[in-house]
């Protein structure tokens, strides 16, 4: 089997990008009998490690000449082009996922209006956007042979992932591309960090599951700070 692009960090999506951009056509192959096997990762150790170095060069053919956007689009035609794009720039959604996991909560504390009311019409916008969009997500989901529960758990992972992975893969292509600087922010580190408290708790800890003193100071502190800025911004 022929790869193009060894040495990217995705070199199975640009082997197979560029073969349907040369014209070569794709069969579905899902025999009963598993038939490719290979390794993906399994902990919160691995998972952002590896997203974020595949973000990485997913970015990396996105800025290229052989870019999905334009490349692609002229090559195989627009829906298959923006498919190939909405994958290869997916580190983007990392924006909005970041600003609403602040910016409604630091809104409602601070009084201001961001979301329509219930009793106007806009308000059936957001409704039908976020039934169509998590509807269709579970859909597909459970037509692929899934479950609820794994259905819940990919949202909750695929947030994990935005605020981690795509969000610090981003950061480092911006980083290298502009200062070619490569070490970026370890989404290892930040995610270890966040779970201390549980590794604690299965470790160390003998308190019968009760919030340690630090960890409520830390977070009441972390809070406070958030908030005062978000209201001097705001006001």
């Amino acid at each position: 089997m022929c790869r193009l692009g060894l040495g990217l960090l995705v070199e199975d999506f640009y082997t197979g990008f560029r073969l349907k951009c040369e014209g070569w056509r794709s069969i579905f192959c899902n025999p009963e009998k598993a038939a490719f096997m290979g390794n993906a990762p399994l902990n919160l150790l691995d998972v952002p490690f590896q997203n974020k170095r595949w973000q990485i060069g997913l970015l990396e053919v996105a800025s290229s000449k052989y870019s999905p956007i334009t490349f692609g689009v002229k090559a195989m035609g627009l829906f298959m082009g923006l498919g190939y794009s909405s994958y290869a720039y997916s580190s983007i959604l990392s924006i909005p996922i970041t600003t609403y996991s602040f910016v409604p909560q630091l809104a409602l504390l601070n009084g201001l209006n961001i979301f329509p009311k219930v009793s106007e019409p806009w308000f059936l916008l957001y409704v039908l956007v976020f039934l169509g969009a998590y509807g269709q997500d579970f859909l597909e989901h459970c037509v692929g042979g899934g479950t609820i529960q794994r259905w819940w758990s990919d949202q909750r992972l695929w947030m994990i992932k935005g605020l981690s992975c795509f969000l610090f893969g981003l950061t480092e292509f911006l980083l290298k591309s502009m200062f070619q600087q490569g070490n970026g922010v370890n989404a290892i580190v930040v995610i270890s960090f966040n779970h201390l408290p549980i590794y604690e708790a299965m470790v160390l800890r003998s308190d019968k599951g009760k919030m340690p003193i630090r960890i409520s100071f830390t977070a009441t502190t972390l809070v406070l700070a958030v908030y005062s800025v978000a209201s001097l911004v705001l006001k």
